[in-house]
């Protein structure tokens, strides 16, 4: 569970970030509540790439919008950051809001700071293939997940530009499944031409597209990062004298 200190000095808010490992075989939200240590409901939407925005109700089923507004004091609102950043939490009693960052833009912003740990413990080694997600390019941001991956000891990501084709529902439809995956043969054909045993992207999305057509499940760059933490997370450990400074 990641949660941001200056958040913790909020008074009522209460937060917390869970990696892919975290929310494995997880098939709702409960194991978010718990870790945060809140008992209580929580209202997610189901993402239509549109501009509308619902109003979060206790018992209400997902509702299909792009922004969700909570009235009722200790109903929660559950957001899946992927591509769908910034997050915007405001309280209009208070007068206060606080943007929600892409990890890794926060991240590579702070990379020189003391709170920027470069403890590493071990490697996945130089053969890392790492694929560009389509909404970064989009929101000029840069790569920073990959940026990131190359503070780690060792890493040298080879980078695939190439759309993976899942495009929103577009891969989900029967009467488009076929064109989705010719359109992302390529991001799928250069993710392989690395011959890297990690594969790496931002996009949920791209991750299904890999797995379910190039069979390799890939990871988010915070996964890879939480793993070089650990002595075990990757085959390959790091000595003191081999971190980074």
């Amino acid at each position: 569970m990641i949660r941001i200190a200056a958040w913790g000095d909020v008074p009522g808010l209460r937060h917390g970030f869970l990696d892919g490992r975290e929310c494995a075989g997880a098939t709702d939200w409960a194991p978010v509540l718990a870790a945060a240590g809140v008992p209580g409901e929580i209202v997610t939407a189901r993402q239509m790439h549109g501009t509308t925005v619902a109003t979060a109700l206790p018992g209400m089923e997902r509702p299909e919008a792009d922004a969700l507004v909570v009235a009722t004091p200790g109903l929660m609102a559950g957001v899946v950051t992927a591509d769908c950043v910034p997050v915007l939490l405001v309280a209009r009693a208070e007068r206060v809001a606080a943007a929600v960052q892409d990890p890794g833009e926060f991240l590579w912003s702070i990379r020189r700071e003391p709170r920027f740990s470069r403890d590493f413990r071990s490697t996945p080694g130089d053969r890392v293939a790492y694929h560009a997600p389509c909404h970064l390019r989009a929101q000029a941001v840069g790569f920073k997940g990959r940026d990131l991956l190359r503070l780690i000891p060792g890493v040298a990501p080879q980078t695939v530009m190439e759309c993976c084709g899942h495009d929103g529902t577009y891969a989900m439809k029967v009467e488009s499944f076929e064109a989705s995956r010719r359109i992302g043969q390529k991001a799928f054909d250069g993710m392989a031409q690395a011959d890297a045993p990690v594969w790496v992207t931002e996009c949920p999305l791209a991750a299904l597209q890999f797995q379910q057509h190039a069979g390799v499940k890939a990871m988010h760059p915070m996964s890879v990062l939480a793993r070089a933490y650990r002595p075990d997370g990757f085959p390959t450990p790091l000595a003191p004298a081999e971190k980074t400074e």
